[in-house]
């Protein structure tokens, strides 16, 4: 990705997500941003697992996570000589007396082939804005937040999230929803699906991580038609089912990866001699 697109997207996606998440705070967010990876946000694989990654290959120090970065800073971690993460979100989680807090979370599989980037839909490939999630420690002056086992984010219905063991028995879906983040470890594919059905016409996302569906929430997902990513990683979905629907919905993108996705080196990870600096 040319360097200039990949600052000019980095500050269009900064500057939404301050606008974004300012009716979650009591007073008006500084203009001044720094930058804080989330530890547990710096995920995915490194490469792809049929392919061994080249001498160099660009990885996020984590002491990113430990310190506030300037925006020029937080660049020279996620663009590194045309590579950059499939993916990177952001979210406000906090302000000082003078800065907003932005918190990103960053895949850390490198892609050189924009058309490879999520997020080309919605936001600014590969950035997108999500909303509230459980504080980081540390971020002074904290916003007012939804209790953590169940709610949209303050003034955001177009968000649901939920963690916990169990959906609550009376949660109740809006049409506007999304982005679905359900993180409860006993729900089931018919709590799920019947939870989400009001929005069929409106879901982009769903982040199923750790719950407890299974193979037959693939018959469901076709009902969601705006739908694009799903995320199933440590649920009861087999990979025979992920890449049955993988090969019947190419749109829909999938984690796990169906079997056989890779990147060609030409498309991901440098050729030989390639600079990463």
């Amino acid at each position: 990705m040319d360097p200039l697109l990949f600052q000019q997207r980095f500050n269009a996606a900064s500057a939404f997500a301050r606008r974004f998440h300012q009716e979650g705070f009591d007073r008006p967010l500084p203009e001044q941003l720094l930058f804080r990876f989330n530890p547990i946000g710096i995920s995915g694989p490194a490469v792809p697992p049929d392919l061994d990654p080249p001498p160099g290959y660009p990885t996020i120090d984590r002491r990113s996570c430990e310190e506030l970065l300037t925006s020029r800073e937080a660049i020279a971690q996620l663009w590194r000589g045309g590579l950059v993460p499939e993916w990177i979100d952001f979210r406000v989680t906090g302000h000082t007396s003078v800065a907003t807090i932005i918190e990103l979370d960053a895949c850390a599989l490198f892609l050189g082939d924009e058309t490879r980037l999520m997020h080309q839909k919605e936001g600014w490939a590969p950035f997108h804005v999500v909303g509230f999630y459980p504080q980081h420690p540390g971020v002074q002056e904290l916003p007012p937040r939804p209790a953590p086992t169940a709610g949209y984010g303050r003034d955001h219905p177009a968000i649901l999230y939920l963690t916990g063991a169990e959906i609550p028995a009376d949660q109740a879906v809006s049409v506007e929803i999304r982005h679905a983040i359900i993180l409860c470890s006993d729900a089931t594919t018919d709590q799920v699906v019947s939870l989400l059905r009001p929005a069929r016409g409106t879901l982009r996302t769903l982040n199923l991580h750790g719950t407890s569906v299974d193979d037959s929430i693939f018959s469901s997902l076709p009902d969601f038609s705006r739908l694009y990513n799903v995320s199933l990683d440590e649920t009861g979905v087999t990979q025979a089912a992920i890449d049955r629907f993988a090969a019947e919905h190419p749109s829909i993108a999938l984690s796990p990866r169906p079997t056989g996705w890779h990147l060609s080196r030409d498309q991901g990870l440098p050729g030989p001699g390639g600079s990463l600096t």
